[in-house]
């Protein structure tokens, strides 16, 4: 009816979809879909009867599938279901009153397909390290010494080189190095057996431990190991000839000389026999393709080197391992509270914390402001940070973040308050961070090498700047009376034209965001789009807040959806990006409260909790909350979809 009457089919996915019986069905069905049809194949070898009866239905059946086909149809159904909305979605118009209930569906079809997805990796990951301890002398307990559920994360074959004392290489070996989420365990392949048709490969053959060490010991590095003050072979066999001149002439002294004799020589061209040919080895050694892994032993650290097939594989490696060595150290373990304790909420993966670092450490009064991150070139990120006590002054300083190290690279101080900054490199002249100043002007610093003062710009009403969004060739910049101003910067020079202003709101612009060629705004209560060409309001639309007057205060788009937060508030609200309509509501001052009483029980909890920030990348939401909490939110992956 839905389809005759109104063309509408979105609704029906979605209350197909949204059921939790749907996920414990499927999920049952595609984990236990393997099992199932060992037991098929073994009983078609056991009974002849049962083999000839499935092709007699086979033949007689008019798709002519198999059992096995049959049995993979429901499995093969979400990808096709997705595709299906997706290919709806792409030839629905945006006025159309199915487009809404088509990108919810999309949304619940993609969640639900990813719960499967992670219910059957848990599974599989479960079963392949009971597999591993049936068949080798590994003993494990099903929990962690911590009191955490033991998990495999990763395993496969390589080849393992050992090293003596000396740093030699002994012998090779192909090995299978299994990691959990507390260890790093490495084991012999003592017997290879033939696998049979369809059957699993690790399942097959029989381990033998060699060796097994907690992340906690475990040092990892890329490439082969690397001796302390290793020299270039050139010099090592520089100075092997010179040792060998060197005995020569001791040997024909014609009186001894005390410390200078010949087995003192020969000492030392034996030494450096074994620099020589541990440095041929690492030569030799693939530096693209293997790790070196050290861990203590009775003496001294054992060191081992794993050489993978190809380089990609090492890569994973090394990143799988780094995150969790990271997620057991202290700051990680038991980190996390989860408002919902369900099994599919389990599954997800929270974000790891890193590291922290002192904003100021010269100034106690002071507070963190603004902040702006951005990466000049890849694996390098500049992070802007200022800091101010009063509107009179503001310490800027500029770090330099890469994979393994954080250092302040630059501090200045400025005369007002920083109220926003951006990045902009127009027509890719010069690379520059402009400072939005509570004194109504704009600064521009160089962001590369001394960091120095490019220029000042005055804005045209002398108003507080609030926010910049640089978009292109142009700057965009809202103050605080309301008005939205733009600048651009002409091809060939350093100069900052003044081009136009509008007014958009009675209120400061909260957020600037370019979404399908138009410029999104939010004043006080209202949405204002901007068309960007012709720089004029294009609409302006108030936020459904249940007849309360609200303000604004933090927005994020995500997909097809606004996650919105308002002033003085602890919710976060979810809006339809076309429409506007008002899809979830969050309160989050519940699990705050639960959140602060199950850690610090002895504090109030009586102070209002608003949230100060929020931001959605990585397919999460992130929101930071007056009392220094972060909320995080997985946020579907698929384009199209609404983020609930």
């Amino acid at each position: 009816m839905d389809w005759d009457n109104h063309e509408c089919i979105g609704r029906t996915f979605v209350a197909s979809f949204s059921k939790s019986m749907v996920l414990e069905c499927y999920s049952d069905y595609i984990n236990n879909f393997n099992t199932a049809m060992d037991i098929v194949r073994k009983t078609c070898v056991r009974k002849p009867q049962f083999l000839a009866f499935l092709r007699d239905r086979q033949s007689s059946s008019s798709s002519r599938l198999n059992l096995y086909g049959l049995m993979l149809k429901p499995v093969q159904r979400f990808p096709q279901f997705i595709m299906i909305v997706q290919d709806l979605l792409k030839r629905t118009p945006d006025n159309h009153n199915d487009k809404l209930p088509l990108q919810l569906a999309l949304t619940e079809l993609e969640t639900l397909a990813e719960r499967l997805n992670r219910h059957k990796a848990e599974d599989e990951d479960s079963a392949h390290l009971r597999a591993l301890i049936e068949n080798s002398n590994l003993k494990l307990s099903t929990h962690t010494k911590d009191g955490r559920v033991r998990k495999l994360l990763k395993q496969g074959e390589m080849r393992e080189c050992e090293h003596n004392v000396d740093g030699l290489l002994e012998r090779v070996k192909d090995s299978l190095i299994v990691l959990t989420n507390d260890m790093l365990i490495c084991c012999s392949i003592t017997n290879r057996r033939q696998y049979h048709r369809g059957g699993g490969g690790t399942s097959k053959d029989m381990f033998k431990v060699r060796w097994r060490e907690g992340l906690d010991v475990v040092e990892v590095t890329d490439g082969p190991p690397q001796a302390e003050n290793e020299v270039k072979r050139e010099t090592l066999h520089s100075d092997f000839i010179l040792l060998q001149k060197i005995a020569k002439l001791v040997e024909n002294l014609q009186s001894p000389h005390e410390g200078l004799s010949l087995p003192v020589v020969d000492k030392c061209i034996a030494d450096l026999e074994i620099k020589i040919r541990q440095a041929e080895q690492m030569a030799s050694q693939p530096d693209d393709s293997c790790i070196t892994v050290q861990f203590p032993g009775k003496l001294e650290k054992v060191t081992r080197t794993l050489i993978f097939p190809y380089s990609s594989q090492k890569d994973e490696w090394l990143d799988v391992i780094s995150k969790a060595k990271l997620a057991n150290e202290p700051s990680n373990l038991d980190s996390w509270f989860s408002a919902n304790s369900s099994d599919s909420d389990s599954l997800w993966k929270p974000p790891l914390f890193l590291r922290c670092l002192s904003a100021h450490t010269s100034y106690n009064e002071f507070q963190v402001q603004c902040a702006y991150a951005f990466m000049p070139v890849p694996h390098v990120t500049l992070l802007w940070l200022s800091c101010s006590a009063s509107t009179v002054l503001a310490v800027v300083s500029v770090y330099y973040i890469t994979d393994d190290r954080v250092e302040k690279v630059h501090v200045m101080q400025v005369e007002s308050s920083v109220q926003c900054m951006e990045h902009w490199n127009p027509n890719n002249s010069i690379h520059s961070v402009w400072l939005g100043m509570e004194s109504g002007c704009l600064l521009e610093y160089s962001s590369e090498g001394t960091y120095r003062k490019l220029n000042e710009v005055t804005m045209p009403t002398m108003s507080t700047v609030m926010i910049m969004k640089a978009y292109r060739n142009n700057l965009y910049v809202g103050l605080l009376d309301g008005t939205l101003a733009m600048y651009t910067r002409p091809k060939g020079t350093n100069d900052l034209n003044y081009v136009s202003s509008i007014v958009v709101g009675t209120g400061p612009l909260s957020c600037l965001s370019p979404i399908d060629g138009m410029l999104w705004g939010c004043s006080g209560n209202d949405v204002v789009t901007i068309d960007m060409e012709n720089f004029k309001p294009e609409s302006t639309r108030c936020l459904v807040t249940d007849g309360e007057q609200l303000v604004v205060n933090l927005v994020t788009r995500v997909g097809s959806g606004l996650w919105v937060t308002f002033c003085e508030e602890c919710n976060l609200n979810l809006y339809h990006l076309d429409s506007l309509e008002r899809l979830q509501e969050i309160n989050l001052s519940r699990v705050i409260r639960d959140f602060t009483q199950d850690v610090e029980p002895h504090v109030s909890s009586a102070d209002k909790s608003m949230i100060t920030s929020l931001v959605s990348g990585n397919w999460q939401l992130l929101a930071g909350t007056s009392n220094g909490l972060l909320l995080v939110m997985p946020l579907p992956k698929l384009p199209g979809s609404v983020p609930k």
